[in-house]
């Protein structure tokens, strides 16, 4: 009976030093993968317009389809010894969740430090809502972000009086 006890914590104790090793394993390969990833985004922000240096010229937190419509800005950290050339795409989704249009484009960084932008239309058909922006790079996802976009003016005046 003894022995059958020793063969069973031994058996036990050979799998969770396996396990551990395997979640070791595991940790350093996530932690080696994430210091190799050689790009990322700086800073990813909505603004009505673009200054002559083509910075946002605001930081938009919400806006109205009253307005012709938005850039997303985006400033990018990339690493131009691994790799020279990139493909951006961006997708727009309303606030009914609905697909609004999406756009790729290769880009060919002169510097480390680079920026992109996408203009989106704003059309009377559009839902308002907490709209979603999603930005990929090499068909890698790498910004979600939402915005509020308000109703068109007359159309909130018209619900007030059916109301």
């Amino acid at each position: 009976m003894r022995a059958l006890l020793v063969k069973v914590c031994h058996t036990m104790l050979s799998s969770i030093v396996i396990a551990l090793v395997l979640a070791a394993c595991a940790s350093m390969e996530a932690e080696a993968q994430e210091l190799t990833k050689p790009h990322r985004v700086k800073r990813a922000i909505f603004t009505t317009r673009l200054t002559e240096e083509n910075q946002p010229k605001n930081n938009l937190k919400k806006v109205s389809l009253d307005k012709e419509g938005i850039y997303i800005f985006v400033r990018w950290e990339l690493d131009l010894e691994k790799q020279k050339s990139f493909i951006v795409s961006y997708r727009v989704f309303d606030g009914s969740g609905t697909y609004v249009n999406s756009v790729g484009r290769a880009f060919f960084p002169r510097a480390e430090d680079w920026n992109s932008w996408y203009w989106v239309y704003f059309q009377r058909t559009q839902t308002p809502g907490n709209w979603r922006f999603e930005v990929y790079l090499d068909d890698r996802k790498v910004v979600e972000k939402y915005l509020k976009v308000l109703p068109r003016k007359k159309d909130a005046k018209r619900r007030k009086k059916k109301n």
